[in-house]
Order: structure tokens, then C-alpha cells, then sequence
């Protein structure tokens, strides 16, 4: 993993900005998907997409810094309109995003794992919508 270092912001459930990546929160304590857009939208962010390795790197870092347990953290992208048919929060498909490195084993590919996730290991996934999970936030530039 390159090694990214946080230019402000630094600390547990604050946001941090990486130079030439982004401004990212980390929320440890979970939500379900739609409520992770809610509070998103409320610190005037989104739900984070991955453009780059760069971005999975950091937020990666992220992961391992502040996340005692689980290996999952909700993002913004998802298929609940159609399976398989990746979407970001902005209605675009994922493909657009410049970075569709999924997790070994996924996408599952059920019914039931619609919503976009990060794994510890830096990958895509999707995940149960309904599921309390941590998620990251990113700032608009």
C-alpha cells in the first residue's frame, strides 16, 4: 500500500484531506445505506466513489487506522435498480468512476447484496443494504 498522509484534519470521525486524492470521514459508528446518504448529504458530502487506486489506498488507510473490527465500509455506488448494473449516488454507471477493482469473491451477485461497500483489503464489494456498517464520507472539491 503507498502511503498517503493527511494534510488536515487528522483524527477519529473528522474529515481529512489527502493532497491530490480528496477529503474523507470515516463514520465507525454504522448506518444502513440510505441512512449513510442521509448523513453524507448532511455534512454537505456524498457518499464516497473511488476514482483511482490512489483513493482505495487512502481510503484503505482510513480503514485500518479507525476501524477496530469489521472489514466493510459502505460507498457510493449500487444496484438495487437493476442486478448487476452499477450505479453511482450521482445516477452514473460505475464503469465511469475510473475504478472497478472488486474484492475476490465479489460482487455476489444476489437480490440481497445491493449496496456498494470497500473492503479492509482495499477492493469493491456490495453488501445488504439494511446491514449497520461503517461508512466513508467525501467532501465535494
Amino acid at each position: 500500500m503507498m502511503l498517503y498522509k493527511a494534510t488536515s484534519g487528522v483524527g477519529i470521525n473528522r474529515y481529512m484531506t489527502f493532497d491530490g486524492v480528496g477529503t474523507y470521514k470515516l463514520h465507525t459508528s454504522g448506518a444502513n445505506w440510505t441512512e449513510a446518504v442521509r448523513t453524507c448529504l448532511h455534512e454537505n458530502a456524498y457518499l464516497a466513489i473511488v476514482n483511482s487506486k490512489a483513493e482505495s489506498y487512502v481510503l484503505q488507510a482510513l480503514m485500518k487506522w479507525f476501524m477496530s473490527s469489521g472489514d466493510f465500509a459502505y460507498l457510493g455506488f449500487h444496484d438495487r435498480e437493476e442486478e448487476g448494473k452499477y450505479r453511482t449516488v450521482f445516477g452514473l454507471p460505475l464503469s465511469y468512476t475510473g475504478f472497478e477493482t472488486w474484492t475476490d469473491g465479489y460482487p455476489v451477485g444476489t437480490n440481497t447484496f445491493n449496496c456498494g461497500c470497500i473492503h479492509r483489503s482495499g477492493g469493491l464489494c456490495d453488501h445488504i443494504c439494511n446491514a449497520s456498517i461503517p461508512f466513508i464520507c467525501e467532501k465535494f472539491d
